[in-house]
């Protein structure tokens, strides 16, 4: 099908459903043609009228009338964008989308094209080899970095490394989800706080790896469970100058846990009512603020309270207190159960879920925040 523009535009709005039309007209074996629409008619027209293209596409394919999802219509552009002489190709169109949506690098894009025209690949062969290779480069990275790193903002792992934190804690965290913390937020020579260091997960992390060979930390908890870590119960404040700390990981006790599955103190986060949590937390999100230094990071992990009938959105709730303060969001990771995909979940508490019909939580979210104090400066101003 050749791309041409359809309709007019009628007063000063896209005419979507014609357009919706269109690209509802291009099957699988058009794709790269879907692709030219999109970018030579599509784009052009929605920037007349102030529209991205992400807003377009958005649009178009959230009609009731439209057939192909979004994700294939980025993907269509992006086929289009990499591949616009694709009739000077030597291979079959369909090698080409395979190459442009799942290999970013040009030079590794032409390694992979003339590898499957020297050796007569079919497609099958070449999405093997586009997959061996990533596969292959993800293992060189770990060995760089001595873990697995994660780009996407989907961290799952299938066990906890068994290098980090004490197997024997309860309510030990994966240490590669720290370690990608600290890829991503600190930087050479910072000073990184963990005020529920629980089984001193991230000091192992630290000490361990020599990827943070200089990164400096220091360890709380209200029950420690080594040397490294001091005592300290997080409701009387952080025990830290003002202005000292580059990056602060919060992993905080709530949710659907026991009573006394820590301790029996009434001190504990992790017995306190929803209520009473909230409020501790914004205690303890002024002391982040207070020991933050300009511009730099929060990451804290919660997940949704489901418990029967009842619902708390503790993400939702947490995020809002970090906003109040003054704080920008800069990241949101979701943190897959891994008892839950392993199928480890205890059978009695699957069974009471679907007897008394009530969703498990199967995701945590590790969400960070930035301490800029140009944002607080303006809400006072404001409020002023």
């Amino acid at each position: 099908m050749t791309a041409k523009s359809i309709g007019n535009i009628d007063n000063g709005t896209l005419p979507i459903e014609q357009h919706v039309e269109v690209v509802n007209s291009f099957g699988q074996e058009g794709l790269w043609e879907l692709g030219q629409y999109i970018c030579n008619v599509l784009v052009p027209e929605g920037q007349k009228h102030k529209k991205n293209r992400d807003q377009l596409l958005e649009e178009i394919s959230s009609h009731p009338k439209a057939r192909h999802p979004y994700a294939l219509l980025r993907q269509c552009l992006v086929f289009f964008s990499v591949y616009p002489d694709i009739h000077t190709r030597p291979l079959p169109e369909n090698y080409y989308f395979d190459l442009a949506v799942r290999v970013f690098d040009a030079e590794l894009r032409q390694q992979y094209e003339q590898q499957a025209v020297d050796n007569s690949w079919n497609v099958t062969r070449l999405r093997k080899a586009i997959r061996d290779g990533v596969l292959e480069r993800r293992e060189r990275r770990r060995n760089e970095l001595g873990f697995d790193l994660k780009v996407t903002n989907w961290w799952y792992f299938n066990s906890a490394d068994p290098r980090f934190g004490k197997s024997s804690f309860k309510g030990r965290i994966a240490g590669q989800i720290i370690a990608n913390g600290l890829y991503f937020y600190t930087k050479s020579g910072d000073v990184v706080l963990d005020p529920f260091a629980g089984g001193g997960t991230l000091g192992d992390v630290i000490d361990k790896l020599d990827y943070f060979a200089s990164l400096t930390y220091k360890m709380y908890d209200l029950k420690p469970q080594d040397d490294r870590i001091k005592q300290n119960d997080i409701i009387l404040g952080l025990p830290e100058p003002d202005s000292s700390i580059d990056y602060i990981f919060l992993d905080p006790p709530y949710g659907s846990i026991p009573k006394g599955y820590y301790t029996s103190s009434p001190q504990d986060l992790s017995q306190m009512t929803s209520e009473a949590y909230i409020n501790s937390m914004k205690g303890l999100i002024r002391e982040c603020w207070r020991v933050l230094r300009e511009k730099r990071s929060v990451s804290i992990v919660v997940e949704p309270f489901i418990s029967g009938n009842s619902f708390f959105d503790l993400p939702s709730a947490i995020r809002q207190e970090f906003l109040d303060m003054g704080f920008a969001q800069t990241g949101k990771v979701y943190l897959p159960n891994q008892a839950m995909r392993r199928g480890d979940m205890m059978p009695h508490i699957i069974e009471t879920a679907k007897q008394q019909r009530f969703l498990l939580s199967d995701c945590r979210e590790l969400l960070t925040f930035t301490k800029h104090p140009s944002l607080i400066n303006r809400k006072k101003q404001t409020r002023g």
